[in-house]
Parts: C-alpha cells; sequence; structure tokens
C-alpha cells in the first residue's frame, strides 16, 4: 500500500499544483451511483421491474442523494440474437417495448440509464457479449440512448 501511495504522490507532483487543481476541478461530485439489478435479482426482471425501480429511485429521494443511474444488468440479449447486420436484438419478452422506450421512461424521470455487456462472445450470465462487434454495440447503445456502458471480462477466451 505504501508503494501505491508513493507512485500517486509522485505522479501528483509531475503534474504540478496548477494543473492539479485543474484536473481536480473536472472531478464529479460524487462517483457514479445508482442501482443495478444483477446483485438483487439475477435474470428475475423484465422491463416492469426496471420501471418501478426507476419510479423508486426518483420519488423516494435516492436521485436527490446522487444516485442518478439505473443499470439494466445482464439477461438482455439471449444468445445469438443478433439481426442479420449484427445488431443486438434485446429479448422481446423481457423487454416488449423495446430498450429505447424504455431509456426513454427512465430519462424522463431525471435518471440515466446504464447498460451490461461483456468483451467477450457470452457475459456472464451466457447471454450476448459484444466479441467482433464492440464498436457495432457500442452504436446501438448510444442510438437506444444509454448513458453508461458497464463492461464486464467473462467469457474473454472465445476459442
Amino acid at each position: 500500500m505504501r508503494i501505491i501511495s508513493l507512485l500517486v504522490m509522485s505522479s501528483l507532483l509531475m503534474i504540478g499544483p496548477a494543473s492539479l487543481a485543474s484536473k481536480l476541478s473536472q472531478l464529479a461530485d460524487t462517483p457514479p451511483m445508482g442501482w443495478a439489478n444483477w446483485n438483487s435479482l439475477g435474470c428475475d426482471y423484465d422491463e416492469k421491474t426496471i420501471k418501478s425501480m426507476a419510479d423508486l429511485l426518483a420519488l423516494t429521494g435516492m436521485k436527490d442523494a446522487g444516485y442518478r443511474y439505473l443499470i439494466i444488468q445482464e439477461c438482455i440479449v439471449p444468445a445469438g440474437h443478433r439481426a442479420s447486420d449484427g445488431t443486438l436484438v434485446p429479448d422481446p419478452h423481457r423487454f416488449p417495448s423495446g430498450i429505447p422506450a424504455l431509456v426513454t421512461y427512465i430519462h424522463a424521470r431525471g435518471l440515466k440509464a446504464g447498460i451490461y455487456t461483456d468483451v467477450g462472445p457470452r457475459t456472464c450470465a451466457g447471454y450476448e457479449g459484444s466479441y467482433q462487434h464492440e464498436e457495432q454495440d457500442i452504436t446501438t447503445f448510444a442510438s437506444w440512448g444509454i448513458d453508461l456502458v458497464e463492461e464486464d471480462f467473462c467469457d474473454t477466451d472465445p476459442a
């Protein structure tokens, strides 16, 4: 731990006081905070559950306390569910209105929407990952209005 502290201190000294002040002024007041479904629900959720959580974050004061992200984690796109052009196709049973409509709902409550993917061909739960579709998937997420992408590192040996 002492070595890490020394490295941080020495790198801060190399930046210089004026530059350091400039960098620190660009930091957020808090780290990104919010709610993600995986730890409490796993794959046992749907669009209605996510909407309920958005309502709760907005109405219970959590949003005002800084919890502004609602992250849809795991179980979004079943393995192999891509359109003929390679675009992700979310589970239509879990998200009958589609991800863009769900993101619009989240944004309407003053929250930011996050989504989960993986660098491998499959996520940790075995759903579709972004391997060999990285640029296409990030473009898709942006077109859906996603504000934050959480990328995991499961199934990283595609062989």
